[in-house]
């Protein structure tokens, strides 16, 4: 941001401890034991706060701070956990703060519904659907990759069990019925658990079938060699692969959660399995295959259908909304 001429103000934090993770998945503010944020927003007088979450209420001791001191706010929520609720007191204070701000935003209706679940409302007040910025072009998708050899589903997501939950397709691989197959799966992304699922593919015997690729910078190649994106999250928003997969006319097998169930039309554009569980899992992957010579089309019809919802450049349509927010009175 600062290359690019924006103004950036920063804050000195503490570490970034484990413990200090979970407290802030609790609406805790981790950082603020005396009271910097409202001392930092006091003497900074911003015009307006954006208040963005990796989750969907670690940000209320932001929205909280704000309101005390009349400072206008917008909210965005990157994902929602489903396994994580704010405790009934913060419900409360979440609640009132999604009400009076400005403009609250979600990367899919999923999360959406689920955060006006949580607060006892029928949809978010001021709730609008936005999308990330992509990496791959708007209109010009790689050609599809030949299957002479075989296909190949590649799982964009940092190696973290507790949420991308990868280990659950090397379960399914084990499989006698998939070792006969010609399913190669790549894991891109990098995570502290690389030596973990190496160790696991090896000792669940399907070492031939997958491969660890790490941190990828360009992902227009990946799906210039991959026929398809296939993930099993426990939690999601939107995540960026997803959008690059579908704007690159590739198939999706995804979990029925987060953006994926926005854009997949069952078996007929992608596959959604109804859980983060091995037989889910396997039940849709077992459909996918049995429907591999519809994936090319498949992925065609996705990518269009996709156009019509993603705009060709997200960061100016969020960026209107955060100047229509500040407008207001």
């Amino acid at each position: 941001m600062m290359n690019e001429g924006v103004a950036v103000q920063q804050r000195k934090v503490g570490k970034d401890t484990l413990y200090n993770r979970l407290r802030a998945r609790m609406g805790e503010p981790v950082y603020d034991r005396w009271g910097q944020t409202e001392v930092w927003l006091k003497a900074f007088k911003p015009d307006l706060v954006v208040v963005c979450q990796s989750s969907y209420y670690d940000g209320l001791h932001w929205m909280e701070c704000c309101h005390r001191n009349g400072i206008a706010f917008v909210t965005l929520a990157q994902a929602c956990d489903e396994a994580f609720w704010p405790t009934a007191d913060k419900l409360e204070s979440l609640r009132d703060m999604l009400m009076v701000s400005r403009l609250n935003t979600y990367v899919s209706r999923d999360n959406e519904r689920f955060v006006a679940t949580v607060i006892g409302e029928k949809k978010v007040p001021n709730s609008h659907l936005v999308f990330n910025p992509f990496k791959v072009p708007y209109n010009a998708p790689p050609p599809f990759p030949s299957t002479k050899e075989g296909f190949k589903l590649a799982v964009v997501a940092r190696l973290y069990p507790a949420h991308k939950a990868q280990y659950l397709l090397i379960q399914a691989l084990a499989q006698e019925k998939w070792k006969k197959r010609s399913l190669k799966i790549s894991f891109i992304g990098g995570g502290d658990y690389r030596s973990y699922y190496e160790r696991l593919a090896f000792n669940w015997g399907v070492a031939s079938q997958v491969s660890f690729h790490g941190f990828v910078k360009d992902i227009k190649q990946v799906w210039a060699t991959h026929h398809g994106l296939i993930m099993v999250s426990r939690t999601e928003g939107c995540p960026l692969a997803l959008l690059e997969a579908i704007l690159s006319d590739r198939v999706v097998i995804h979990t029925d959660l987060g953006g994926a169930s926005q854009f997949i039309r069952d078996n007929e554009t992608g596959f959604l399995a109804k859980a983060p569980t091995l037989s889910c899992v396997d039940e849709a992957l077992e459909r996918a295959w049995q429907a591999r010579e519809r994936w090319q089309n498949m992925g065609t019809e996705l990518g269009k259908e996709a156009r019509n919802v993603v705009p060709n450049q997200p960061h100016e349509h969020f960026a209107s909304l955060i100047m229509g927010a500040l407008k207001q009175k």
